[in-house]
């Protein structure tokens, strides 16, 4: 991970620094965040100014890393990102088509490099290459050879995923082998497996979450995207998006990481913040909150 780094533009290749996710905290605003790194688009400095510089940093919920989607009428398929805090646009420098040019904010007019589109790719929306609407078709990368800030191997684990609330673990309830069991907190164990995760990672950025004991994965039940439906265990398959978890660092300086549902946006949560041993995780809107926050600990 690289806070700070500069966005730029570059040739549209099936890489993880060229796909974003879009995804809403709270009605107010989207994020725009990395598949590489897992920070967002950021007006470097929280400035006002034209011609400020886009940069990739934590995604806390001020200004500087809200954006807005805006559609085009005037350029049809085309929509503009326009950021919260300066009420500017996303922007390539000059209308430049080369590789490398730099993506700043500017006033919100209806030029072409103030224009872009969603490209989807096989595992459906949630994740998509944000290409500029330019003579040469150009996508954003990022300057900096980053590393992400998750466990970056194929498979890495096993871990426990500790709640940062109650400090209690995502656990298989009863260690059951069955579909649909429920994933529940409990207390943390050295001695069983089924509060042991494995993080399986795919080329963009998303992850599988199995279990060591039974070796299905951490599921929202009946892909559904309402807040409170419940996590369960189910058969491991590669495009299932509510098996897909992206993981990011919501609070700069803060180890702990929010579970963010690549089906609904929501984040794996403990509800109203028990501290119960037995109570079922569900899926609920990412506010930051300790009982939407996990830490990995090797288990």
């Amino acid at each position: 991970m690289d806070p700070g780094a500069a966005i730029i533009q570059y040739d549209c290749v099936n890489t993880a620094n060229n796909y974003w996710t879009l995804w809403s905290p709270n009605s107010n605003g989207l994020y725009v965040v990395s598949s590489q790194s897992g920070l967002g688009l950021n007006v470097r400095g929280a400035s006002f100014l034209n011609g400020a510089q886009i940069i990739q940093y934590n995604c806390d919920r001020v200004g500087a890393t809200l954006w807005h989607r805006r559609d085009s009428a005037q350029i049809p398929g085309t929509f503009q990102l326009w950021n919260e805090n300066s009420d500017k646009c996303l922007n390539v420098q000059g209308a430049s088509t080369a590789n490398g040019a730099p993506i700043i904010q500017y006033d919100c007019v209806t030029t072409l490099n103030n224009a872009w589109r969603l490209a989807d790719y096989s595992r459906g929306t949630m994740s998509r290459r944000l290409i500029a609407r330019l003579g040469a078709v150009l996508a954003l990368l990022l300057i900096a050879t980053l590393t992400v800030t998750t466990p970056s191997s194929a498979v890495s684990g096993p871990y426990h995923i500790v709640s940062v609330s109650s400090g209690k673990c995502a656990n298989v309830q009863g260690a059951s082998t069955q579909l649909g069991a429920p994933i529940i907190q409990y207390n943390c164990s050295l001695s069983f497996t089924n509060d042991d995760w494995y993080l399986n990672a795919d080329q963009f950025g998303y992850f599988h979450i199995s279990s060591r004991s039974s070796g299905q994965c951490m599921n929202v039940r009946g892909a559904s995207t309402d807040p409170g439906a419940a996590i369960i265990q189910y058969t491991c398959i590669a495009d299932a998006k509510n098996e897909s978890w992206f993981p990011f660092h919501p609070i700069e300086g803060d180890p702990s990481y929010e579970l963010v549902s690549a089906n609904s946006g929501m984040c794996l949560n403990v509800p109203g913040a028990s501290n119960d041993i037995g109570v079922a995780l569900i899926q609920y809107n990412c506010v930051s909150a300790p009982n939407n926050r996990w830490n990995l600990v090797p288990a």
